[in-house]
């Protein structure tokens, strides 16, 4: 499955192109590769001239970014963009002790609509969300047995992190989580978060 017609601008690091995300991009996109842009040439202006339909971020940004592109065009932070996405809303991100091997549970709404729970995550980040300081605009949407944050949502807006990359979660989770960010699938509900302890 793939969709037709979604211009994707993939913003990367200035010394690396991720052929994953590239590779995942161009085959969910039905054969038409991302517009690639560097980090270090990344501004509001120049995303808004290349006229992309979603943006994917997987390294830091200024985080200005994210507030001026905002309620313009739908953006996912994803992996090292995490923790330029946290410091955009007034949060940050702290180191955690990273493990093999770990399950993520999640809200169920949004763009985590009709997965199981839990997923089996095959990679885990070394960095998390402190979530004692977390932006009252950004919710929780995916977290994992000792309750790390491995997703976040805005409260409002088309705006996802995740803390890892959707081939993580196994091929086909991965892709179908992709294809939901890629369709549109944002807001179909109210992001709930993690239920309380």
């Amino acid at each position: 499955m793939s969709v037709e017609g979604v211009r994707v601008v993939l913003v990367h690091d200035p010394y690396h192109i991720p052929d994953n995300w590239v590779n995942l991009l161009t085959e969910l996109c039905g054969g038409v590769s991302p517009s690639l842009l560097s980090s270090g040439k990344a501004d509001a202006e120049l995303l808004r001239t290349m006229n992309p339909h979603r943006i994917v971020v997987v390294t830091p940004v200024a985080p200005e970014i994210y507030i001026d592109l905002m309620e313009s065009i739908p953006i996912l932070a994803a992996e090292s963009a995490l923790e330029s996405f946290m410091q955009a809303f007034g949060g940050r991100c702290t180191a955690i002790a990273p493990e093999e091997e770990n399950y993520l549970m999640h809200d169920g709404v949004g763009l985590w609509t009709g997965f199981s729970d839990p997923l089996e995550v095959a990679g885990y980040p070394s960095t998390a969300p402190d979530q004692s300081e977390l932006p009252p605009v950004l919710v929780v949407t995916a977290w994992n047995d000792e309750r790390v944050a491995l997703a976040l949502s805005h409260r409002q807006l088309p705006m996802v992190a995740w803390n890892l990359h959707p081939n993580d979660l196994g091929e086909k989770p991965g892709r179908e989580l992709m294809l939901a960010f890629l369709e549109g699938i944002y807001l179909t509900d109210t992001p709930s978060g993690p239920p309380e302890v």
